[in-house]
């Protein structure tokens, strides 16, 4: 046998164990000693900055408000407002992202890809060619990787103290309209009569001074809405609104910040156009 038959033929030998392609995969596991890294930069809830970031500028922002509103010479600044909602919004949307970020960890592609047991190896390769699934980077890269407008606009009008300060800097300049509703297809006709909120309470008809609100959303006078239910021998009643049978309790009623801030800045205008009138 000639010296190139014996080559060929020990080629043809070796061949028959190596893999069809000894291309690299688009598919790879990763590598066990990355893993730990992979887990702990995914480990949102150890790595969450934004919730006391959150907490402290919502204390702050309060803070401000009742300051102002328990001053009756002071006057609400809508810079300082202002700043206040988008340092909100920011920190909002950063939390939104970082929950996405998690989301995106517990993908099963992202986990069946951490825990794939077979190493890449010769006798492994033809399997991990055969596999159709997206690189590790084509996964990250999709749009679902990235938290989207609408899911962080839906965010911002699910929180609660968003949108108090979003509607107080359209009250700081129409006290007694009602706020555009962004929060809802259809807008709410609670406490709205013609067009315009009304600033006393319907129990007494006094304007209002220390307002607050039913879990229905309406507003009454603390002291008046108090002293029915007090009178009530379950210590519970039926909403005076007329239509509305929601319960009222003790414990379900809250300050209604938002009417408190429409009396103050209305209760201003007023005073600031009897003053123009006496001018006159």
């Amino acid at each position: 046998m000639s010296q190139d038959t014996r080559e060929s033929s020990e080629s043809t030998e070796v061949d028959k164990f190596l893999p069809n392609n000894l291309s690299l995969p688009a598919y790879v596991p990763l590598s066990p000693n990355l893993r730990r890294d992979f887990e702990r930069v995914f480990r949102v809830t150890a790595n969450d900055l934004t919730t006391p970031a959150i907490n402290q500028h919502r204390s702050t922002t309060k803070s401000y408000i009742h300051y102002i509103l328990e001053n009756g010479t002071l006057d609400f600044d809508e810079q300082t407002l202002n700043n206040f909602a988008i340092g909100y919004k920011q920190l909002l949307e950063s939390r939104c992202n970082l929950k996405k970020f998690e989301s995106v960890a517990s993908d099963d592609r992202i986990t069946n890809y951490l825990n794939k047991s077979q190493p890449l190896t010769l006798e492994t390769l033809d399997s991990y060619h055969s596999m159709e699934k997206p690189s590790y980077e084509e996964l990250m890269s999709q749009p679902q990787a990235i938290t989207s407008t609408t899911e962080v606009e839906n965010h911002l009008k699910s929180d609660e103290f968003y949108q108090l300060l979003r509607s107080i800097l359209f009250v700081l300049k129409h006290p007694e309209e009602p706020v555009p509703d962004v929060t809802a297809d259809d807008e709410e006709d609670v406490g709205i009569s013609g067009g315009t909120i009304s600033l006393k309470d319907p129990l007494t008809l006094n304007t209002f001074a220390s307002p607050v609100m039913g879990s229905c959303g309406h507003t009454f006078e603390s002291l008046s809405i108090r002293q029915q239910i007090q009178q009530h021998p379950n210590g519970v009643i039926e909403c005076p609104i007329s239509g509305c049978d929601n319960q009222l309790l003790m414990n379900n009623l809250k300050q209604d910040i938002l009417m408190k801030v429409r009396v103050r800045i209305a209760s201003k205008q007023h005073k600031s156009n009897d003053d123009l009138d006496i001018v006159h």
